[in-house]
């Protein structure tokens, strides 16, 4: 019987420009044992005694290199069944705003990046929980973040 696991956290990385919401995606690098070359948004582990907003913050770091502007919660869950461990894993979903000009800087998991329209990004992810995301976050970018009551519930004060 599969295990239902909740070890993971999946981060979506926007920024505001003149002509609309940008987003980041990350090529793996080629020599990632598991899926090399592959376009994502950042993921990554939480680590023991870890919340999992703690760790998105910390992967954020960790995979570009930036601190955040804004942080929120995306009202969505990402989930993918591996057949190596038969495991059913669960991701919460985080999205962080990012100053225009922030420079990124990429970690060895990953050798290339690009700011890309909702559109091009979900053109470039292959998984289809990561481009649902990206269509939520864009979504909550435009619409919803100016929203008190929307805010109150999903926005994340950056400590």
């Amino acid at each position: 019987m599969a295990t239902l696991i909740s070890t993971m956290v999946q981060v979506h990385v926007a920024r505001r420009s003149a002509s609309g919401t940008e987003h980041l995606v990350l090529q793996r690098s080629a020599s990632e044992a598991v899926a090399p070359l592959l376009w994502q948004c950042v993921t990554g582990r939480i680590k023991s005694g870890e919340q999992a907003a703690q760790a998105a913050l910390r992967e954020v770091q960790e995979e570009c290199g930036v601190k955040p502007e804004e942080f929120w919660v995306l009202p969505t869950i990402s989930q993918f069944y591996s057949a190596s461990d038969d495991t059913i894993n669960t991701l919460p979903v985080f999205g962080v705003v990012l100053r225009s000009g922030s420079p990124i800087t990429l970690s060895h998991e990953h050798q290339d990046y690009r700011w890309c329209s909702m559109e091009q990004a979900c053109d470039l992810l292959l998984i289809p929980a990561q481009q649902r995301a990206t269509e939520v976050f864009e979504d909550l970018l435009l619409h919803r973040a100016n929203d008190p009551a929307f805010r109150q519930m999903y926005s994340i004060e950056i400590g």
